[in-house]
Order: structure tokens, then C-alpha cells, then sequence
């Protein structure tokens, strides 16, 4: 009673209490330390329940730098008044400091001043403060699971305590995944780096061995599921960051509708998503260790800076060896990784000519009829050989030579772990189950384009045309993909429809620098027999922009012409398309010109009003003027578009043969006829005209 009575006292002495916190702080004023030190602790002694009294004592202790009462003062007061919000501020400022996260307000005085109070407090002292302040903010997940990453960081024996609680506030507790985004973001950037960086987790080892005191031992199948987290989450930043910059939407997955918030709080994470793949390998390696991966870490495979066609180079005989000895699951993660990134460095969009970014598609290149009759094999067999005995050349549209020289090689490395993927899986059913739930091409679009791809690069464009894929939503990359492997599969009316409807939808690069890499595109087809030897398949790797397209489109639809026969039957449309088309990459198609003007010829008349549009190959229409001059009848245009009255021939016209040497003479004088403007009136001879009907044909 006669305590309780002490304490009713106390609170009905407020002028005498404070009449104590007077004089200390006169006293102070006054710089009389001694003094105002005696006052402090009689106000401190005589209202030890007091909580008004208690801190205006901590307060004149900070101010007057008694930092060392100050901080036991402060461990005092937290477990005799834990509820007293005054003093959760003062921690949170504290922690924040320590953290080094200025607190809002804070000046350096106050900062230097928070840090020196932390640190008079002994290790113990810390770790309970932080304790209870992680404690008091339960609700709160992230500054919940900051403290206990700080004690982590500050006192690495307490990650076996603090990591458990961190997971058990970010993870659901039914599907064990991140329960947001920003939950993601606080596990993979900061939660597991601070535990993995103490050196304190390890490996659990049988029920029979001692666990080392003081660390968080951890079974397989959890630090594997450490490793997944990592890749999906690292994976999600990169895809985010390039929807950011406005590049292909496919490359998104369709399940994440807003990108990450990069701009995380500082600490840790703050600098890990800046570079995803390197922070995602440095995690990785991290893991390993943890896993006791000695063999993968020996390798080489795990080494900051490779590029993904060195790592998969290095994976190879790791595989072979880990498979000898039944332990390929180390080997998962990283070929997982690389294979990754493989395809992001070769799909990934690419600057060319003025534009932004496209999408990569890799074509087998056609040849035309003139190839196809040297080569006698049957198509069936011809395919299957591609696939067993012939050697594949993959090659680089020369805008992305110029751009992305190494694009060969990322693809080609990607090609080599999807194998190394397919081996490992055939053994590990639970690494199947994470390609499958988490990498499928039903998630990932750009997946199923390296699927296609893969396809293409394997020979077996009958397969891909059947193929239905969440890849080949109808734009860019993954329409076109599907509408070369439709032709190449044999169904040429309607891949080549397919194709030229999606290439009026791409974007029109800068015309003058599109027109020039689609020259050169153009020497890098196959002519005739083909450039390789007979055992080599010639592959492209190719932007899918207009002008690089062109080449490729134009072979098509040669293709589909020849197959549908140049004879007397044909129709004149179809003969002055193979004029405009034959200007491509001149002479490359001299051949395919000159049968167009023999049948023309032995007819005797065209009509191709489109004529002055589209040709301005100086050889082409000097040929067209000899054919006139023979007394071809011919029904053209009037060059320009300024006249409204044909250009004929023969005798329709009075005056007609003077008038279409005229309006010949007038094309070549007045247009440019070189290279670049053929390319440029390619490209819209392309985009605009009908040059297949409706139903292909």
C-alpha cells in the first residue's frame, strides 16, 4: 500500500517534479554539468513510475551527451513502459539512423547523436531492442521485417530466430508463396541476402549429425525453392523494366499487369534491381554455398561477368559429369538461369534504324525454283536429314551484326541449355514441375518464341505450323514466326497471306537506314544453289522490322508465284508483281525477270497499271522499252500519277509508241533508281497492294 500510496504522490506532485526538471534544465543552460547531473538523477530517483518525469530525464541526458545513462535508461523504460508511443518514436528514429536511413527531420547533429546512443547499448541490449520494435510492429510487414534484417545484419547469430519470423510475415501460409509484389520484392532483395551474406545458414544435415550452434539449417528442398523465388522474381524485374521503356508487350507475362516498383526503400534491394541478371547470380551463388554445390562452384559455372554462351559452354561437361554420379540437381538452377538470360540477350528488342525496339525471329531461309530443282531430294526427306546430319549456320541480319554481333552466339548457347534442361528433367520430375508451372510458354510469350524458334533451328517447320500457341496472338514476332513455318510447311498461299498481313502492322523504321540494311539483308539470301554446302542449312536471326523483312517476303512470294506456274494463263497482275518483286537486291532475281519477259513477250501484251509506281531498276526498264519496241502491246501507267490518260502501245493510241518511250525516258531521268529506292519502293509495294487474294490465291 504504502508503494501505491509512493505513486499516487508522486502524480499529485507535479509542480515538484517539475520544479526538478526546472533547475537540470537551468542548470544545463548555464553549462553547470555537475549540477544539473544531480538533479536529473533526483528527479529520476524520486519518480521512478512516472513516465513524464523518466523522459524528460532520457531527453536531458541525450542533450547533454550522458549517452551512456541515456541508452540503459532507454532499455529501461522500454520494458517498464511498453506502451508509450514517445519512446517507439525515439526507437524508430534510432533504428532508422542505424539503418542507414536518415529519419525524416533528422539533422546530422541529432543523427551522430542517435547513432552514439545505439551503439553504448551491449549486444544483448541491441538485439531485444530491435526485438521488441519488430514486435510492436506486427501489422506492418515491411518495417516488421526491415528490423529483424537489421539484427540479422548487425548480430548474424540471430538469423536463426529472424529469419523464420521474416518468411512467416512475407510468405502465405497455404500456397508458401510471397503473398504481393512488394512481398517478392522484401524476400529476394533484401530478406534473403541479408541471411545469406551472415554466412549463418546451412545445409541440414541427417538426424544423426550435430547441427552448428547458432545457425539456421535449412533442408534441400527449402534452399532450392530459395533458388526459384530468385529466378521468377529476377525474371518478373527484367520483363517489367522493359514494358517500361515501351518495348514488345509480348515479352510480358500476361499475369502481371503493372511492373515492379523499383524504387524501394533504401537498403539492400535498392541497388539489387539496377542489374537483375548480376544480382540474380549473385544469389544464386550464395545459395549454392549454402547448398555445399562444391562440384557446380569448381566449375566455373557460377563466376560473376560470364556470358551466357561461356556458362552454358561450361555447363556441358558439368552435366555429363553430375549425371554419372545421380547429383545433376545443382547443375538445375544455373542452366535454368542461363538459359534465361540466353534468350532475353538474343530475343531481347533491339534498337535498329530509328526504331525503339522489335522483336528477333530466326527464319529458315527458302530458295527459289532454281535452288529447289538442284536439290531432287523429296521435302520429307530433305527435313529429316536437317535434323540428324546436317550441319546449321546461324547467321545475323547484318542491322543486327551491326547492333547485337553476339546474337548468334546467345541463341545458339540457349539452344544448347534447353537440352541440358530436357536431360536433367528427364530424371528430376520436380524440375520438370518448375518449367512447366513457372517458365511455361503460356506464361511467358517470349518462351514460346524460343519454342518456335527452336523449332525452326531443329527442322521441323511441319510441327510449328500445327502448333497452336499463346505465342501467336496475331503481331509482331510470334504471328510472323508461325506464318513463315506455315510456308515453309508447304501451305505457301497461306503462310505468304499471313505474312503480309502482319507486315503491314510492324513499324516503319527510319527509311533511309531500313532501305540500306535491307540491301544487304538481300545479299545474305540463299541464290540459286545454295551459298552453304549441300550438308549445312542456312538459318537468319532477323529483326522484324519492314525493311528487314523484305527480303524474305519477297523470296515467299517468288516462291508462291513459281509454284503456281508462269505460263500463258497467267494473270497479268501476276507477271507485273514478278517485275516489281524482281528488283529486289538486282540482280539476285535476273533470272526470274528474264523468264517474266520471255512469257510477256510470247504473249504480247501486259497490262499493269501499277507499272510506273513501283519499277525503277534502270536494267528493267530498258528491257521494257526493247519489248516495246518489238511490239509488245503494253497498257501501263502514267509515271508519276499526274496523267490521268494509259500509256499503250501498238497502235490504240495515235502516238502511243512515242509516248511510252517518253514516259519511260521521264523514270529513269526523274526517279532515283539505285538500291535505296528500290528497297523504300518495296516496302510500300508490300505494305499497300493486294498481292494475294483473299483466300491465298
Amino acid at each position: 500500500m504504502a508503494g501505491n500510496n509512493g505513486i499516487a504522490s508522486d502524480r499529485q506532485q507535479k509542480p515538484s517534479d517539475n520544479w526538478l526538471i526546472v533547475k537540470a534544465l537551468d542548470c544545463i543552460a548555464n553549462s553547470k554539468v555537475h549540477e544539473a547531473r544531480s538533479w536529473i538523477l533526483t528527479a529520476k530517483s524520486l519518480y521512478p513510475n512516472d513516465f513524464s518525469v523518466q523522459h524528460e530525464v532520457l531527453q536531458m541526458q541525450m542533450s547533454s551527451g550522458q549517452l551512456g545513462d541515456a541508452a540503459l535508461l532507454l532499455y529501461t523504460l522500454l520494458k517498464d513502459f511498453p506502451h508509450e508511443e514517445r519512446l517507439w518514436d525515439l526507437v524508430e528514429k534510432m533504428v532508422c539512423v542505424v539503418d542507414c536511413r536518415r529519419s525524416v527531420n533528422s539533422t546530422e547533429q541529432e543523427t551522430s547523436m542517435l547513432t552514439s546512443l545505439f551503439a553504448e547499448l551491449d549486444e544483448n541490449q541491441q538485439q531485444k531492442i530491435l526485438m521488441l520494435f519488430a514486435e510492436h510492429s506486427p501489422h506492418d510487414k515491411s518495417k516488421y521485417c526491415r528490423i529483424l534484417m537489421l539484427s540479422m545484419r548487425l548480430h548474424p547469430s540471430t538469423v536463426k530466430d529472424c529469419m523464420p519470423l521474416a518468411l512467416s510475415a512475407l510468405l502465405d501460409g497455404t500456397s508458401s508463396s510471397p503473398t504481393s509484389e512488394d512481398a517478392w520484392r522484401m524476400l529476394v532483395t533484401e530478406v534473403l541476402p541479408s541471411a545469406l551474406s551472415s554466412k549463418r545458414v546451412c545445409l541440414l544435415a541427417s538426424s544423426a549429425s550435430v547441427q552448428p550452434a547458432g545457425y539456421l539449417a535449412q533442408p534441400l528442398e527449402t534452399l532450392c525453392k530459395w533458388a526459384e523465388w530468385t529466378i521468377r522474381y529476377y525474371l518478373q524485374v527484367v520483363m517489367s523494366q522493359v514494358t517500361h521503356k515501351g518495348s514488345t508487350p509480348a515479352l510480358l507475362s500476361p499475369s502481371r499487369s503493372r511492373r515492379f516498383s523499383l524504387d524501394s526503400a533504401a537498403g539492400s534491394g535498392q541497388l539489387l534491381d539496377t542489374q537483375p541478371w548480376r544480382s540474380a547470380w549473385l544469389q544464386l551463388n550464395a545459395i549454392a554455398e549454402a547448398c555445399e554445390w562444391t562440384q557446380l562452384a569448381k566449375s566455373g559455372v557460377l563466376e560473376m561477368g560470364l556470358s551466357p554462351a561461356r556458362r552454358a559452354e561450361l555447363l556441358t561437361p558439368l552435366v555429363d559429369c553430375l549425371a554419372q554420379e545421380g547429383t545433376m540437381l545443382s547443375a538445375f538452377y544455373p542452366a535454368v538461369l542461363t538459359w534465361l538470360e540466353a534468350c532475353w540477350c538474343y530475343s531481347r528488342t533491339a534498337p535498329t534504324a530509328g526504331l525503339p525496339s522489335v522483336g528477333v525471329i530466326l527464319l529458315d531461309l527458302p530458295r527459289t525454283k532454281a535452288a529447289q530443282e538442284m536439290d531432287i531430294e523429296p521435302p520429307a526427306k530433305r527435313r529429316k536429314q536437317s535434323t540428324d546430319a546436317k550441319e546449321i549456320h546461324v547467321s545475323l541480319h547484318p542491322s543486327l551484326a551491326a547492333s547485337s554481333p553476339d546474337t548468334a552466339l546467345h541463341f545458339e548457347a540457349a539452344v544448347e541449355c534447353w537440352q541440358i534442361l530436357q536431360t536433367i528433367t528427364d530424371s528430376l520430375e520436380d524440375c520438370k514441375g518448375f518449367l512447366t508451372q513457372h517458365l511455361s510458354s503460356s506464361k511467358w510469350p517470349w518462351v514460346a518464341g524460343f519454342e518456335c524458334d527452336l523449332m525452326v533451328y531443329n527442322g521441323v517447320a511441319e510441327d510449328l505450323s500445327k502448333r497452336a500457341t499463346t505465342a501467336d496472338n496475331g503481331h509482331d514476332a510470334p504471328g510472323l514466326r508461325r506464318s513463315f513455318a506455315v510456308f515453309a510447311a508447304g501451305k505457301m498461299p497461306e503462310g505468304c497471306l499471313r505474312a503480309l498481313t502482319l507486315f503491314r502492322t510492324l513499324g516503319q523504321e527510319d527509311a533511309a537506314t531500313g532501305a540500306q540494311w535491307s540491301v544487304q539483308g538481300s545479299k545474305h539470301m540463299p541464290r540459286g544453289a545454295p551459298s552453304q554446302p549441300p550438308s549445312t542449312r542456312e538459318l537468319q536471326l532477323t529483326p522484324c522490322t519492314k525493311h528487314a523483312l523484305v527480303p524474305l517476303l519477297v523470296r515467299m512470294v517468288v516462291c508462291y508465284f513459281q509454284s503456281c506456274g508462269l505460263t500463258d494463263s497467267s494473270s497479268d497482275s501476276m507477271l507485273g508483281h514478278m517485275l516489281v518483286l524482281s528488283q529486289h537486291g538486282w540482280p539476285q532475281y535476273e533470272t526470274e525477270f528474264s523468264a517474266v519477259a520471255r512469257l510477256i513477250m510470247h504473249r504480247g501484251s501486259l497490262t499493269y497499271v501499277k507499272f510506273f509506281d513501283y519499277v525503277v531498276n534502270v536494267d528493267i526498264l530498258e528491257e521494257i522499252s526493247h519489248m516495246h519496241s518489238n511490239g509488245c502491246k503494253l497498257v501501263l501507267s502514267s509515271g508519276n500519277g499526274s496523267s490521268s490518260k494509259r500509256t499503250v502501245t501498238r497502235g490504240v493510241n495515235k502516238g502511243a509508241k512515242e509516248e511510252i518511250r517518253n514516259a519511260l525516258e521521264r523514270q529513269v531521268m526523274s526517279v532515283d533508281c539505285g538500291a535505296v529506292a528500290v528497297a523504300q519502293r518495296l516496302v510500300q509495294f508490300l505494305s499497300e497492294e493486294q498481292l494475294l487474294g483473299p483466300d491465298g490465291k
